[in-house]
C-alpha cells in the first residue's frame, strides 16, 4: 500500500530523480507543479539529497513563486533519517553498531496516517552480504524523540573442540590438538553499510540514507602481549590465552565410586559410577588443593562434582567447614534437604543460612557444611573479625557462579576478593554453565590451567533439540499474547504427553499463560492428554493460591515465587512425582533445581528490568539455562528402568540395575541390554526391545523452543551457542548482563561499588589506598575493565592518542608499583596502554572513596600527606551501612534533627534507595486507586488521582499503609504480585529502622526520634497500630543502678537492668501479619531527653539483660526501654544521680512508687 501522496522515483537506468504526486487531490502540492519542476530539473537532479539541497530563490526563477513554495513545503513531508554510526568492539570476536538518528520530516496524518515502518540493514560492502536488519516504527507520539538502534555483528567463529573419537588419555588428546589462529586481529577488517529507508513510501529505495562503517582496529586489551599484566600481586595467575575456549572430552571409561577410598561416603551415591565429566575432574576436586572451575552445560552432573570436592574437605579435615553457595532460596533449600537427609548419615551436620533463617552462633560453629544464598553470606562474612567461624573455612563452592553475569554479580565479586584476600588458604569452585570467558572467570578465582574445566555443548549427555521462532511486534504484552497459540501448537507437536516446563518472565504471564492453554484444550476436541477434560479436584486441596488451585485440577501447574512455599513445594511435588506434566512458571526452575522436564518452552526472551524501567532481553548465558532444563539424565534412566520393568519385570529391571547397565545410558541401547540377558536369543525379546528402541528414537529426547521478538530471532541462532563473555556489575547492576551490556541498555543501574568498599573498611576498621588497589585488583571488574575498557567507561582510543603528550616521569612510582620495580623509560606501547588503563580504574576507586567521605561513611587519618599514602577509617555511620546490609545513600538520607509525623519520617522512609527495585507494573496505578479509595488512604505528597502511583517510593509508601491496617481491616489485594511486593517491602523497612537506631544514638538525636523509628517498626510488624491484641506481651521490670567511676572528673557509670516476667515469650517472634520469625529485640537508650548520650541494642532477648554506660556525671538522666516488636511496651524514668557514690548504688525500681536509694 502507499501510504503517501508525494514521494520521489528514481529510474535504476538512467538514474533520474523525479517528484510525483500520487493523489489528484493532495493538498500539498498540485499535479501541474509536479510535471513542470520535473520538465525543468529533469536533467540536474541525480539523487534524493540533491533534490533536498534545492534552494527555493533558484527553484523560484525557474517554476515560479508559487509552484517553488508548494514544492518546498512537500519535501518537508517526505520521511527521513538523519543518523550517525559509532563502532565498537565487545570483546575480539563481536563488534557492536550504534546507529543513532532524529526524524527530520514534518508529520501529517493525512499524508502519514497513523504511522511509518522504516528498515534499519547492515551488510558488507565488498559482497553485498545482508548481516543485520530490523524494522523501527514511528508514529505522531514518538518521532520526535531520539532513535537509537544497537546491531551486534559476531564477525569471527570461535575454535570449538570437538569429542576425541579415538580413545586416548586426556594428556595424549590435548597435546595433539592443532589449535588455528582466528583471532580478529589478524584478519582483514570488513567495510560494512548502514542504510535506512521507508518502507511503505513509493519511492523509498530513492531517499534511502547510507553510511559505512570502517572497522580498522578493535580498542580490545590483548592481555598475552602484555609484559607486566600482574600489576602489585605478583602471585596473581593469569592464563594464557590461546589456549582453547572449551576443554576436549575423551572417551574414557567412567570412574567407580570406590575411588573415593571412603566406604562410608560411597553410600551417599544412588550409582556406582561418576559419568564421564566427573569422572574426568575426579583428581582435581577430590586429590588436589587448588582452586578448579567448572563450566558445563545443565545436565552434566556439576552437583555430584561439588559434593567430591565437599568430601576432601570432610574426610581430610575434621576441623574445616565447606560454604556451599546457591543463588536463590529455593535451591538452598532443595540442597539442605538433600544433603542433610544424605550427609547425615555420615554424622555430617548442615546449616541453611538464607533471610529465613537464624541459626545460632553455636551452630555455626558445629556445623560442617553451610549452604547460603549470596547475600546472606556476604552480610555475614563482612564481620570477619567477630565471627571465628569464618576463618574455619576450608571450601566454598559457588554454584551457578555465572551469577556473576546478572545484577547480583557484584556479591560474588566482594565474597572472592574477601576470601582471596584474607583466607588464602580457603579454596574456591566455581561451577557454571560453559562460558566464552572462562578463562577469566578462572583468573578472577585464582584457578590453574590443569584445573580449569570448559565443556561445551557437546559434552551434555542428553541431546538437545532447539527451535527459534521469531514472532513480531514492539509491545510486550500483545507479543506475549501471540504466543499462547504456539505454545499449545508445541506441546501438542513434540510432547503431549511427556513433562514440559514453560518459563514466562513474570508471575503474572504465569497466570494468563495457563489459563490461555486451559481454554485452548478445552476448545480442542484432540487435545493432548497432558490437558484434562474433567477436573481433579484432590490435586487443589491444601493449594492457597485459588489460579494456582484453578489450574491444577485440569493438569497445569502454576509456580513463581509470590507464591506460599507450601504452594510451590505441593506443586513441584507434583510435577516431579509425574501427577501433572505441564509447569508454567518464572525463571526460578531455571536454576538449578531438578525437575523432569523432557521439554522446555520459552515464552519470551525479556523481562522487565526495575531500575532502568523497561524490558531487557535475558542474557544468552540464561537462555541456556533455561533450555537446559530440558532432558535431565537421570529421569531419562528412570524411564528406561519403568520400560524394562514394565515388558519383562521388575527382577529383571533389578538384575540390570545391578550390572550397572543403566548407568550413562542416554539413549535405549538394544546391544548392551541383550549382553546382559540371560534369555537374550528369545525372538519375542528382541522383539520387544526392537519396538522400545523405535519408541524412543521417535519419542524427543529432550526439545526448546525459544520463543523470541522477530528481530532478535538471527540474533539468538547467531549466539545460542557461544554465549557473551560476562562483565563485572560492580559499576552498573544492569551491566552484569552480559547482553544488556552489550546492547547498551545498563545506562540506569544501580552502582554498589561504594557499598562493597564501605563494608571492607568497615570490616577491617581502616584499610590504606595501597591495600584498597590491592583489593580492587582481585575484583572481576578489574580483569574486565583491563580487557575491554570502553564497557566501563574508560576510552581506550583517547589514551592511545594521548600517550604521545604524557609526560612519562610523572608516573614513576605508580609505575613501580604497577610493574613490581621497573621503570617506565623505555617500555613498549602496549604496556603502558595497560598501565594508563589501569591508573584509569583506580580513579573509578578513588571517585567511590570521595562518594564515601562526602556521606561521613569513612574518613581519611592523614589528608596533609601524599595520596598514595592516605589512610581510611570507618565511621558511624558507615559501620551500620555495612552491619545492615543497607545503600550508602541511605543512612545520611535520614541525618536530620526531627521529622514532624510519622507521615514525613514514612515518605522519607520510601525514598531510600533500598525501594528502587521495587516493581511498577503498568496497570498498576489504576488498581492502586481503587485500593487507596476503598481503604481511605491518605494520597502520597498531596498528588492526586493517577499521578501518586507512578514511582516506587508511592508504591511503597500505600502498601505500608496497608500494612498498618491488615489487623482492624482485612486486604484483599488484586492480586498475589502485591503481597510479594510487601513482604519485601516489610524487610527493607524493618532492617533500615533497626539501623536508625543505633544511628540515633550517634547523632546524639532527641529520644522522640527514637520513639518515632520503633513506633514505626512495632506497626511494620504488628500490623496494627494499636496497643491492643498482641501475643506473648513482654512484662518489664526496669531496675538503674549507678555509680561513680572517676571521682575528680565526675564521670558517671550506669547500669540499666530490664527483666521480663512473662515467662511465655520466646527468643523469637511470629507475628500473624509478618510472615517471617523476628527475634525479640530490645534497645536500651540513657542521655538528655532532647539528646540521646548511647543506644545499645539486645536481639534475641526473651528474659532480659543488662547494659553499662559512662557518661559524663549529670544529677538528672533519661532512662529508656523499648522493644522494636510490641506497640506500647517499654519503660522509661528519669532518675536523680545526686545522691550516687563510688558504691552501686540502686537509683530505679519501675515495680515501686518512688525512686529508693540503697547502697548494694
Amino acid at each position: 500500500f502507499v501510504q503517501t501522496q508525494i514521494g520521489i522515483t528514481k529510474n535504476m537506468y538512467d538514474h533520474q530523480v523525479q517528484l510525483y504526486s500520487q493523489d489528484k487531490n493532495c493538498q500539498f502540492i498540485q499535479r501541474s507543479t509536479v510535471s513542470k519542476f520535473n520538465q525543468v530539473y529533469q536533467d540536474r537532479l541525480h539523487s534524493y539529497e540533491s533534490f533536498m539541497s534545492i534552494e527555493y530563490d533558484d527553484m523560484k526563477a525557474l517554476i515560479g513563486q508559487e509552484n517553488a513554495r508548494q514544492v518546498c513545503e512537500a519535501r518537508k513531508y517526505v520521511p527521513q533519517i538523519n543518523f550517525d554510526i559509532v563502532s565498537e568492539p565487545i570483546s575480539e570476536k563481536i563488534i557492536r553498531i550504534q546507529i543513532t538518528g532524529t526524524a527530520c520530516f514534518k508529520w501529517s496524518k493525512n499524508c502519514h496516517g497513523y504511522d511509518q515502518e522504516f528498515i534499519v540493514a547492515v551488510a558488507r560492502e565488498d559482497n553485498g552480504l545482508l548481516v543485520h536488519s530490523q524494522k523501527i516504527i514511528l508514529n505522531e507520539e514518538n518521532y520526535k524523540e531520539p532513535i537509537k538502534v544497537t546491531v551486534l555483528i559476531k564477525v569471527n567463529q570461535w575454535n570449538k573442540i570437538r569429542i576425541g573419537q579415538k580413545q586416548v588419555t586426556y594428556s595424549q588428546y590435548v597435546a595433539g590438538l592443532q589449535l588455528e589462529d582466528d583471532d580478529l586481529l589478524n584478519d582483514a577488517p570488513p567495510v560494512l553499510k548502514v542504510c535506512i529507508l521507508p518502507t511503505l513510501w513509493t519511492g523509498g529505495a530513492a531517499v534511502r540514507q547510507s553510511k559505512t562503517v570502517e572497522i580498522s582496529k578493535l580498542a580490545i586489551q590483548n592481555m598475552d602481549q602484555l609484559k607486566y599484566k600482574n600489576t602489585s600481586q605478583p602471585n596473581l595467575i593469569f592464563q594464557n590465552n590461546q589456549q582453547q575456549y572449551f576443554t576436549p572430552l575423551p572417551k574414557v571409561q567412567p570412574l567407580s565410586i570406590k575411588a573415593l577410598h571412603w566406604k562410608e561416603a560411597e553410600q551417599l551415591f544412588n550409582f556406582t559410577h561418576f559419568n564421564p565429566l566427573q569422572s574426568v575432574m575426579f583428581h582435581q576436586l577430590y586429590f588436589d588443593i587448588q582452586n578448579v572451575f567448572v563450566g558445563a552445560p545443565t545436565s552434566c552432573g556439576k552437583t555430584v562434582a561439588s559434593e567430591i570436592a565437599i568430601l576432601q574437605i570432610l574426610k581430610n579435615s575434621n576441623h574445616l567447614k565447606c560454604v556451599y553457595i546457591a543463588p536463590l532460596k529455593a535451591l538452598v533449600r532443595e540442597r539442605y534437604d538433600d544433603w542433610t537427609n544424605r550427609f547425615g548419615k555420615i554424622g555430617v551436620k548442615i546449616i541453611e543460612l538464607t533471610g529465613e533463617t537464624l541459626p545460632t552462633a553455636k551452630s555455626l560453629i558445629e556445623a560442617n557444611i553451610l549452604v547460603a544464598t549470596p547475600e546472606k553470606f556476604d552480610a555475614v562474612s563482612r564481620q570477619w573479625g567477630d565471627k571465628e567461624f569464618l576463618k574455619l573455612i576450608g571450601l566454598i563452592v559457588f554454584d551457578e557462579v555465572h551469577l556473576i553475569g546478572t545484577g547480583r554479580g557484584y556479591v560474588l565479586e566482594s565474597i572472592v576478593s574477601r576470601f582471596s584476600q584474607y583466607s588464602q588458604k580457603t579454596r574456591l569452585i566455581g561451577m557454571s554453565t560453559a562460558s566464552s570467558n572462562a578463562n577469566d572467570i578462572a583468573k578472577w578465582l585464582q584457578v590453574p590451567n590443569k584445573n580449569i574445566f570448559n565443556f561445551d555443548s557437546n559434552a551434555r549427555p542428553v541431546r538437545l533439540q532447539i527451535h527459534i521462532q521469531g514472532y513480531i511486534g514492539e509491545a510486550y504484552c500483545p507479543r506475549m499474547e501471540l504466543m499462547n497459540k504456539p505454545v499449545y501448537s508445541a506441546i501438542k507437536k513434540h510432547c503431549p504427553n511427556l513433562p514440559v516446563l514453560i518459563f514466562v518472565s513474570s508471575r503474572r504471564q504465569t497466570r494468563k499463560t495457563a489459563f490461555s492453554l486451559l481454554q485452548q484444550a478445552q476448545l480442542d476436541p484432540q487435545a493432548p492428554q497432558c490437558f484434562w477434560k474433567m477436573p481433579n479436584e484432590d490435586l487443589a486441596v491444601g493449594i492457597e493460591d485459588t489460579d494456582a488451585a484453578q489450574c491444577l485440577k485440569y493438569g497445569i501447574g502454576i509456580h513463581h515465587a509470590a507464591m506460599s512455599v507450601t504452594d510451590r513445594n505441593s506443586i513441584q511435588k507434583y510435577f516431579t512425582n509425574g501427577q501433572i506434566t505441564v509447569l508454567v512458571c518464572t525463571a526460578t526452575l531455571a536454576w538449578g533445581i531438578n525437575v523432569p522436564a523432557y521439554m522446555t518452552i520459552l515464552k519470551g526472551c525479556e523481562y522487565f528490568d526495575k531500575v532502568s524501567g523497561r524490558y531487557i532481553e535475558f542474557d544468552i548465558s540464561e537462555i541456556n539455562q533455561m533450555c537446559g532444563r530440558a532432558g535431565r539424565p537421570q529421569f531419562i534412566q528412570q524411564r528406561y528402568e519403568q520400560q524394562i520393568s514394565e515388558y519383562f519385570g521388575e527382577a529383571t529391571m533389578l538384575q540390570l540395575k545391578r550390572k550397572n547397565v543403566f548407568n550413562a545410558m542416554y539413549k535405549f541401547n538394544k546391544q548392551l541390554i541383550l549382553q546382559n540377558l540371560s534369555n537374550k536369543h528369545d525372538e519375542a525379546v528382541i522383539q520387544i526391545l526392537d519396538e522400545l528402541e523405535l519408541r524412543d528414537a521417535n519419542t524427543p529426547q529432550a526439545v526448546s523452543v525459544i520463543m523470541c521478538k522477530q528481530q532478535m530471532k538471527d540474533f539468538y541462532k547467531q549466539f545460542i551457542g557461544d554465549p557473551l563473555p560476562f562483565e563485572s556489575s560492580l559499576l552498573n547492576s544492569t551491566c552484569g548482563n552480559a547482553l544488556a551490556a552489550a546492547m547498551m541498555k545498563c545506562g540506569d543501574g544501580v552502582s554498589h561499588f561504594p557499598d562493597l568498599i564501605n563494608a571492607e573498611i568497615a570490616s577491617q576498621g581502616q584499610m590504606s589506598l595501597i591495600q584498597l588497589r590491592n583489593w580492587l585488583q582481585l575484583s572481576f571488574l578489574f580483569l574486565r575493565a583491563r580487557k575491554n575498557p570502553m564497557l566501563y567507561g574508560i576510552n581506550l582510543t583517547l589514551l592511545a592518542q594521548q600517550l604521545e603528550d604524557i609526560e612519562l616521569s610523572n608516573f614513576d612510582l605508580e609505575f613501580e608499583m604497577y610493574s613490581n620495580g621497573k621503570n617506565i623509560s623505555c617500555q613498549p606501547r602496549e604496556v603502558l596502554l595497560d598501565f594508563f588503563v589501569v591508573l584509569e580504574i583506580y580513579k573509578i576507586l578513588d571517585r567511590q572513596l570521595q562518594i564515601l567521605q562526602d556521606s561521613h561513611l569513612i574518613e581519611c587519618l592523614n589528608p596533609g600527606e601524599p595520596y598514595l599514602k592516605h589512610k581510611f577509617a570507618k565511621c558511624s555511620l558507615g559501620d551500620f551501612t555495612s552491619r545492615f546490609y543497607l545503600s550508602h545513600k541511605t543512612i545520611p538520607h535520614f541525618v536530620r534533627e526531627f521529622f514532624d509525623s510519622d507521615r514525613e519520617f514514612l515518605e522519607v522512609l520510601c525514598e531510600s534507595v533500598e525501594f528502587k527495585e521495587t516493581p511498577v507494573r503498568k496497570t498498576e496505578n489504576i488498581e492502586m486507586l481503587a485500593l487507596t479509595n476503598q481503604l481511605g488512604l491518605k494520597s502520597y505528597k498531596n498528588y492526586k488521582g493517577l499521578d501518586q502511583f507512578q514511582s516506587t517510593e508511592a508504591k511503597a509508601y500505600f502498601l505500608i499503609q496497608t500494612q498498618f491496617r491488615a489487623s482492624l481491616q482485612p486486604v484483599t489485594y488484586p492480586n498475589q504480585d502485591y503481597k510479594l511486593d510487601l513482604y519485601q517491602i516489610l524487610d527493607t523497612s524493618i532492617r533500615i529502622c533497626a539501623a536508625l537506631c543505633e544511628v540515633a544514638g550517634t547523632q546524639r538525636a532527641p529520644f522522640a526520634k527514637l520513639q518515632q523509628i520503633l513506633d514505626v517498626s512495632q506497626k511494620l510488624i504488628q500490623g496494627r497500630e494499636s496497643f491492643q491484641q498482641q501475643k506473648e506481651l513482654p512484662q518489664l521490670q526496669l531496675l538503674v543502678f549507678g555509680r561513680l567511676v572517676d571521682c575528680k572528673e565526675k564521670m558517671l557509670e550506669l547500669d540499666v537492668q530490664f527483666i521480663n516476667k512473662n515467662q511465655s515469650t520466646k527468643p523469637t517472634y511470629k507475628s500473624d501479619f509478618y510472615i517471617k520469625t523476628k527475634p525479640s529485640t530490645f534497645y536500651v537508650a540513657v542521655g538528655e531527653v532532647k539528646s540521646l548520650q548511647e543506644v545499645v541494642r539486645f536481639p534475641n532477648c526473651a528474659r532480659g539483660n543488662s547494659a553499662k554506660f559512662q557518661m559524663t556525671w549529670q544529677r538528672f538522666t533519661h532512662v529508656y526501654v523499648e522493644s522494636d516488636l510490641f506497640i506500647g511496651v517499654k519503660k522509661e524514668a528519669t532518675v536523680d544521680c545526686q545522691q550516687v557514690g563510688k558504691d552501686w548504688v540502686q537509683l530505679y525500681d519501675s515495680e515501686k512508687e518512688e525512686i529508693i536509694i540503697t547502697v548494694e
